[in-house]
C-alpha cells in the first residue's frame, strides 16, 4: 500500500494504515483508528528551533544596569 503524505505546517497527514484510507474496517462498522475519515495527522514540533537572540541584552544575558536580564532570564 502507498502512504499519502501531505505535510502543512507542523502538521503530516498520511492515510489510514488500519483501513487503507476508506474508513472502514472489516471488524467494526467505523475504523477506530482513523475514526472514519480515512487519515490520520500528526503534529510534530521542531526539536532545535531556531535560535533567536534576546531583543533586550543582544544577547549578552545582562544588562549594564542589572546582573541578569529579566527578559531572558539571563540565557541570552
Amino acid at each position: 500500500m502507498t502512504q499519502i503524505l501531505r505535510q502543512e505546517g507542523n502538521k503530516i497527514t498520511v492515510t489510514c494504515a488500519s483501513c487503507g484510507g476508506t474508513g472502514v474496517h472489516t471488524v467494526d462498522p467505523v475504523c477506530r483508528a482513523c475514526h472514519g475519515s480515512g487519515k490520520v495527522t500528526f503534529v510534530f514540533e521542531l526539536a532545535n528551533p531556531p535560535v533567536v537572540s534576546c531583543p533586550v541584552c543582544k544577547g549578552r544575558g545582562k544588562t549594564p544596569t542589572e546582573f541578569y536580564c529579566l527578559n531572558c532570564k539571563g540565557v541570552g
